[in-house]
C-alpha cells in the first residue's frame, strides 16, 4: 500500500474533523411517555403508564395537587435545569436516569427525568372553570398539561350513621340506606418497558372524604335526630326514595334534641385523571341549601362532603301536618343533585289557627205545611250564628276529620255544643257556623271554642282555640 505523504494524511484529517462539525447535533429532547413515579416502597422501575406522546392529548392531573411523573426520551435525561419549566406552579427536578441505566429499571434503553410538579389551586372555587391549562417544556418539546376540579357527582344519599341501631323496617317499606364509600370506578390499563399499548390513566375518581385531621365525624354522625325521637313516638326511615321524619307527639320530651341533624353525603367525582396526587389535591366545597317547606336549614358538616339537614327548634316544637323539602347539594359547577325530604307530625294533619269570622245569618227555615206545599215561614225568623274561620296545616292527605267543641258559660247558648267537621280533600281553610238558640240568649257571656284532629283534643300541640263574648 502506498503511503500518503504527511502534508496529505493531515489535510484528510482537517476534512473529515470539519465535516463533523458540519453535521447536525442530535436534538437533546424528544419525549416518549410519561410514567407515574410509585411511593417510597415500590421497586424503582417503570412500568405505570400515564401517557404517550402518541396520544396527542394532555396530561391530566388535579388541580391544587402535587404530583409526580417520569418524562421519558432519547436524550431527555441530557436537558439542562434551566431548560425545565413548569407555568402552572412550581417544579422540582427528582433525579435523572441515562438510557444504560434504564434498561436495568425495565424502562427501555431511552433516557429520562422524575419531576415533582405542584399545581396551582383555582381561585375563586365558585365559578371557577372546570380545567385550566398549562405546559411543561423540557428543552424543545412542550408537554400540555391540563388541571382539573371534581366536576361530577357519584351519588348523594343518606348516611347511615345517621339511623343509629338501624331505622328498622315496618310498613309502609322503611329501612336505613346510605351512601356507599369512596371507591375507584376504573383505571387504565399498564405498560410495562418497552410494551407497546394504548394510554394509561384513571377514570372516576371518587374524591375520598374530607374532614379535616382529628375530626369527630363519627361521633358528629351518631348525635342524630333519629337518635333523639325513636322510642318517643317519633322515627328517621326511608319510605321508597324519600326520607320521612315522624316528630313525636310529646315535643317537650324531646326539646334539647329536637334540632339535632339527619346527614347526607355526596361523593365529588373526577371525570378522568392521569395522575393521582402525593398530597390532598383542591376540593371546593360543596354548597348544601333547603328548598321547599318552611323551618329548615342545611350546612356542612364536619366533613364537607356530608350535609346537616335539621329543623328549626321554635318550627320543629309546633309543627304540625305535612312539609316536604329538598335537600339540596351544588357543586363549584354549578351542578346539582337533591333528596327528598317529608317531615310529618304523628297525625299528618292538623289546625294552625282558629278565629271569628263576620257574623252570618242562616238562610229561613224550610218547613211543610199539609198538602204538600213549600212556603218560606215568615213566622219563624232565622237563628243568629257565630262563624269561625279554621286554617288548616299543609296536607296531602285526603280525610282530615277535626273535632270541635264549646266551652265556658255560653255553652248552652248553641243548638250543639261539640260535632265533627270533615274539610274536603285539599282545603286550606274551612267554616265552622256554630247556630245560636236565640238572638239573645247568653247575651254577654264568654265562649270558647277549641278545634283538633279528631281524638286529639287533649293534646296542646294539636289543639287550637279561640274566645269570644256573645252580643
Amino acid at each position: 500500500m502506498t503511503k500518503l505523504p504527511a502534508s496529505l494524511r493531515a489535510g484528510s484529517a482537517l476534512a473529515i474533523a470539519t465535516a463533523a462539525l458540519a453535521m447536525p447535533a442530535p436534538a437533546l429532547a424528544g419525549w416518549d411517555r410519561i410514567e407515574k413515579v410509585g411511593s417510597g416502597n415500590v421497586v424503582d422501575q417503570c412500568g405505570a403508564l400515564a401517557l404517550r406522546a402518541s396520544d396527542n392529548r394532555a396530561l391530566v392531573v388535579p388541580t391544587g395537587s402535587t404530583i409526580e411523573i417520569e418524562v421519558l426520551g432519547h436524550g431527555i435525561d441530557l436537558v439542562k435545569n434551566e431548560e425545565i419549566e413548569f407555568n402552572g406552579g412550581g417544579h422540582t427536578i427528582i433525579r435523572r436516569h441515562g438510557g444504560a441505566q434504564n434498561v436495568t429499571r425495565k424502562c427501555g434503553p431511552i433516557g429520562s427525568v422524575k419531576l415533582r410538579l405542584t399545581v396551582n389551586r383555582a381561585n375563586p372555587e365558585v365559578g371557577a372553570p372546570a380545567e385550566r391549562n398549562y405546559t411543561l417544556r423540557i428543552g424543545g418539546d412542550r408537554i400540555r398539561v391540563t388541571a382539573v376540579l371534581p366536576g361530577t357527582f357519584q351519588n348523594f344519599g343518606w348516611d347511615r350513621q345517621s339511623f343509629s341501631g338501624g331505622s328498622g323496617g315496618g310498613a309502609g317499606g322503611g329501612g336505613a340506606v346510605g351512601a356507599t364509600g369512596p371507591v375507584v370506578v376504573g383505571s387504565g390499563q399498564s405498560c410495562a418497558g418497552s410494551q407497546s399499548c394504548g394510554g394509561g390513566g384513571t377514570t372516576g375518581v371518587v374524591v375520598p372524604p374530607q374532614g379535616p385531621a382529628g375530626s369527630s365525624s363519627r361521633s358528629e354522625f351518631s348525635t342524630n335526630l333519629r337518635g333523639c325521637i325513636a322510642g318517643r313516638g317519633g322515627d328517621v326511615r326511608m319510605v321508597g326514595n324519600r326520607l320521612v321524619i315522624t316528630l313525636p307527639d310529646d315535643r317537650n320530651a324531646v326539646r334539647d334534641c329536637i334540632t339535632n341533624a339527619t346527614f347526607a353525603r355526596v361523593a365529588q367525582v373526577y371525570d378522568r385523571l392521569d395522575i393521582t396526587s402525593t398530597t390532598a389535591p383542591q376540593i371546593p366545597a360543596i354548597r348544601y341549601s333547603v328548598r321547599g317547606g318552611e323551618g329548615a336549614r342545611a350546612r356542612p358538616a364536619s366533613d364537607p362532603a356530608a350535609a346537616r339537614f335539621s329543623l328549626d327548634s321554635d318550627f320543629a316544637m309546633r309543627m304540625v301536618g305535612v312539609q316536604d323539602y329538598q335537600l339540596v347539594a351544588t357543586n363549584f359547577a354549578s351542578r346539582q343533585l337533591t333528596l327528598d325530604v317529608r317531615v310529618q307530625s304523628t297525625v299528618p294533619y292538623g289546625v294552625t289557627r282558629i278565629a271569628p269570622a263576620a257574623l252570618r245569618l242562616a238562610p229561613p227555615t224550610s218547613i211543610r205545611p199539609a198538602g204538600g206545599l213549600s212556603r218560606n215561614s215568615s213566622a219563624m225568623p232565622p237563628r243568629p250564628t257565630v262563624a269561625f274561620d279554621i286554617d288548616l296545616a299543609p296536607s296531602d292527605v285526603t280525610s282530615r276529620p277535626l273535632e270541635w267543641s264549646v266551652a265556658g258559660a255560653g255553652g248552652a247558648c248553641f243548638t250543639a255544643a261539640s260535632g265533627i267537621l270533615n274539610p274536603p280533600a285539599g282545603a286550606q281553610r274551612v267554616s265552622l257556623i256554630l247556630e245560636r238558640v236565640s238572638a239573645t240568649a247568653c247575651a254577654g257571656q264568654n265562649v270558647a271554642v277549641s278545634v283538633a284532629p279528631q281524638g286529639r283534643g287533649n293534646i296542646g300541640l294539636y289543639a287550637e282555640s279561640t274566645a269570644i263574648t256573645l252580643n
